[in-house]
């Protein structure tokens, strides 16, 4: 992250794995800058994960045995994730996850 006065930098989010990182840049903003939604492999499928600025509060969006394919973006007025997802070999089909209001 850059501080625009100053142009100072901070990392704000570090993934770590013994094998491979697929690099997403789903990455989007929300809140005000409260903190941001990263799309990530690192449970085995790509999910959405909730942080608060300082990277931590990790919170899972979305679960299970599927994969988010694209993360097409953010509503802040119905509080709504829209992605396309897919579940193995399968054509994709298009789902929508609503926030839950308790951030």
């Amino acid at each position: 992250m850059v501080e625009t006065t100053t142009l100072s930098t901070k990392s704000i989010y570090k993934e770590f794995s013994k094998t491979y990182i697929e690099i997403s840049d789903d990455l989007t903003f929300f809140g005000n800058n409260k903190g941001f939604i990263w799309k990530t492999e690192k449970n085995g499928y790509f999910h959405l994960y909730k942080y608060d600025l300082a990277g931590k509060n990790e919170v899972a969006l979305t679960k299970g045995n599927w994969e988010v394919r694209e993360f097409q973006g953010y509503d802040p007025n119905t509080e709504r994730l829209y992605f396309t997802a897919s579940k193995k070999q399968a054509d994709g089909y298009r789902v929508i996850f609503r926030f839950h209001k308790r951030w």
